[in-house]
């Protein structure tokens, strides 16, 4: 699986209507609503990194503790010298849900990072799951930080005019066909980026029939995403 598509690559989460209270839902918001079509957000993608005790390093060895991928279980990357290069995989056999980690012990070493990642998307991710994942994976867990961090907001909108005012900012537009359908504003390797796409084309060509069911209903449906990432970054913010 490649970082770079997952840290890049647009969501595939449904959109969510939130129901707020009354004393939730200010007048700011209700303004926001009809002016813009604002329909919600929602925490889209988190990654948490981390160092790991010994126990998980030998428990991978083992194969007490494994990981998935389309075709069963993953077999730990080995170096030449016979030690675990990398573990990397899903953390459910059979789950919609995905839940990635992403262990580089010999990685974290030379380039002085965290060697744990789990990376999740909270919107989709249910109770149950979630507290398997805390049981199993936390206790192993210490320097906890988060690296990775995407907010979502969905507008009833046509928003391809949009354009955004920051320092040096790199615009890359893509099209398919004669159309407009993404849009990604920021340094390729910069800390932020800001990614504005047709959630309704996107989800009508790739959804299942129900997603189909759902997204027939809008005329114009566009996402834009907040991407932040490193964690020095992330904690000045």
């Amino acid at each position: 699986m490649n970082k770079e598509v997952l840290n890049r690559a647009p969501s595939n989460s449904p959109i969510s209507i939130h129901q707020m209270s009354n004393k939730s839902y200010s007048k700011f918001q209700e303004e926001v609503s009809l002016k813009y079509g604002f329909i919600g957000l929602k925490l889209d993608k988190l990654s948490l990194t981390a160092e790991v005790s010994e126990e998980f390093h030998s428990e991978i060895l083992s194969g007490s503790f494994t990981l998935y991928d389309y075709f069963g279980v993953v077999e730990p990357n080995l170096n030449r010298n016979g030690e675990l290069a990398s573990y990397k995989g899903q953390f459910f056999d059979d789950e919609k849900e995905n839940w990635y980690i992403e262990y580089t012990p010999v990685a974290s070493i030379k380039m002085n990072k965290r060697p744990l990642k789990i990376e999740f998307t909270p919107s989709k991710v249910s109770k149950k799951n979630f507290l398997i994942v805390f049981h199993r994976m936390f206790p192993y867990m210490s320097n906890i930080a988060i690296s990775t961090f995407h907010l979502a907001y969905d507008f009833e909108r046509d928003l391809s005019a949009l354009r955004v005012n920051w320092p040096k900012v790199m615009y890359r537009p893509i099209y398919k066909g004669m159309k407009l359908e993404t849009m990604d504003f920021g340094a390729p390797k910069g800390n932020y980026h800001l990614t504005a796409y047709n959630k309704l084309k996107e989800r009508m060509d790739s959804g299942d029939m129900a997603e189909i069911e759902i997204y027939q209903q809008y005329d114009n449906l566009w996402r834009i995403e907040y991407k932040f990432y490193n964690e020095g970054n992330i904690k000045k913010n």
